[in-house]
């Protein structure tokens, strides 16, 4: 299946023979974006009668119970309309989860009423604080899958108001985590942050590294994993605590001071400033919003022998002046200078390679190009600048 933008037509010359796999070369060679998304699901091209029987005959045999099991099965997206909480949430739909948000819509964090818009239809949308939610112990008791994302992601501002951070990144799931715990057999996915690990001595990360956080995120965080660890050790839950480096894409912050790093980047250049970047070594681990949803998808799905489970999530893993200059190259716009860094960013700076020892072992991690994920986040800048 090849998808193309109608502006591509313009690069197909009139009259001659030109095929999709000239086109994709010419391309290539212009360095222009092209991306590949990798399908391991079933397939089949119905070109024959027999062909349509036979996807007959599968349907029953590999897809009815499939089908059968999620009609009953609902879903709970704590901070279901923030930016990573509501690619979850449209996920989730997909696979056939009935879903209810819960989601306050707090001050300078990601929630937004208008990152549900196109799903607010076939979704219960609760916008309250979760310590406002009448009846939130029959809500969860009625839920399969738990998924917490509440959260403030703004490193910085975390220091300006750190009594709004603990709030956020902490209070609120210690009031979840006591309305689950006479609850049972329930799996409930704790979104953690890289931070947690702090400033390690080694040059990689991984599950096994040493947890030391430095900022107020990575405290209340962390504290957060230790609040869950507990609640699946004392009651009959799964719980699986993911810890997330940058993430980007629709839906994502474009306005404010921190907007977090691919955000500080992009809008940068589209504003045709020059991008101040700290040092030719810094790097970041990235990981585009799809990505993380694709894998949440897929370790949805699994069955684990321990009731605790922590799993790094890490995307791709640059330099953060090649990451500028490919946005740059991107939107034709901005420039690039290096500067000393600045304390308020040393203070929070991790400059490690961040990866796992375990994902890859349970699921097959495929991610999308990363010139594509970038280029889809810079156009949808340009729609909300």
């Amino acid at each position: 299946i090849y998808v193309l933008k109608p502006s591509v037509l313009n690069f197909i010359p009139p009259k001659v023979y030109f095929g999709i796999d000239m086109l994709i070369k010419d391309f290539l060679d212009k360095k222009f974006p092209v991306a590949k998304f990798l399908i391991e699901d079933y397939w089949i091209d119905i070109g024959r009668e027999s062909d349509y029987k036979n996807i007959q005959s599968d349907y029953t045999t590999y897809f009815k119970k499939r089908e059968d099991w999620v009609k009953h099965n609902k879903a709970l997206v704590l901070g279901g309309a923030g930016f990573l909480g509501s690619h979850i949430s449209k996920s989730l739909l997909e696979e056939g989860y009935k879903i209810t948000i819960i989601d306050g819509l707090f001050e300078k964090t990601g929630g937004d009423y208008n990152n549900l818009v196109d799903i607010i239809n076939y979704i219960e949308f609760i916008d309250k604080d979760i310590k406002k939610v009448k009846k939130i112990e029959n809500i969860i008791s009625h839920s399969d899958l738990i998924i917490d994302s509440m959260g403030w992601t703004s490193h910085i501002d975390g220091y300006e108001d750190p009594i709004y951070d603990l709030k956020l990144n902490q209070a609120s799931h210690l009031y979840l985590i006591k309305k689950l715990s006479n609850s049972q057999s329930k799996t409930i996915i704790y979104l953690s942050s890289r931070s947690v690990y702090g400033f390690p001595k080694t040059e990689v990360i991984d599950e096994s590294s040493p947890l030391s956080p430095v900022d107020l995120q990575g405290i209340h965080k962390l504290a957060g994993e230790y609040y869950f660890n507990h609640l699946a050790e004392t009651t009959n839950n799964q719980v699986i605590s993911l810890r997330l480096p940058n993430c980007f894409g629709k839906g994502q912050k474009v306005k404010g001071f921190d907007i977090g790093l691919i955000g500080y980047l992009i809008k940068s250049s589209l504003n045709n400033e020059d991008i101040k970047v700290y040092s030719k070594n810094r790097r970041r681990n990235i990981l585009y919003a799809k990505d993380f949803t694709n894998i949440l998808m897929e370790l949805i799905k699994l069955v684990f022998p321990s009731k605790y489970i922590v799993l790094n999530v890490p995307g791709y893993d640059l330099e953060i002046y090649k990451l500028a200059n490919l946005i740059i190259s991107m939107t034709n716009k901005g420039s690039l200078s290096f500067e000393n860094i600045p304390d308020n960013i040393q203070m929070i700076d991790f400059n490690v390679v961040f990866t796992s020892k375990l994902l890859h072992k349970l699921i097959n991690v495929n991610l999308l190009d990363l010139n594509y994920s970038i280029l889809e986040t810079i156009n949808y800048f340009k729609e909300e600048m």
